[in-house]
């Protein structure tokens, strides 16, 4: 009997033992998995914030610019009455008289 009792004990002890383990691998194939998604956004950040800034931000100033030097280069127009017609100079101009008038 004392063998019985030693050999379920040892049964017992073994189901714990990889029920326990079962557990553990569980949860770092968990943090892999999520690693790795994590991992893909910030490579998509990294990659994609550049094409966002420039399509968002940057691309009616490049276009305009674009425009002003061509046209500079035909010889229609000169370069100041260019340097007007640039985006957001309008409130630039605005800012300044303000702060003049003060």
């Amino acid at each position: 009997m004392d063998d019985n009792q030693r050999l379920e004990r040892m049964v017992k002890e073994s189901l714990r033992m990889a029920k326990e383990n079962n557990r553990r691998i569980r949860s770092i194939q968990r943090g892999m998995f999520m690693s790795g998604i994590v991992r893909i956004l910030v490579w998509a950040v990294i990659l994609g914030l550049p094409f966002f800034i420039y399509f968002s931000l940057l691309k009616p100033y490049v276009d305009g610019a674009s425009s002003t030097l061509e046209s500079i280069k035909s010889g229609e127009t000169n370069i100041i009455q260019e340097f007007i017609k640039v985006p957001g100079l309008d409130a630039f101009k605005d800012a300044l008289e303000k702060n003049q008038a003060e």
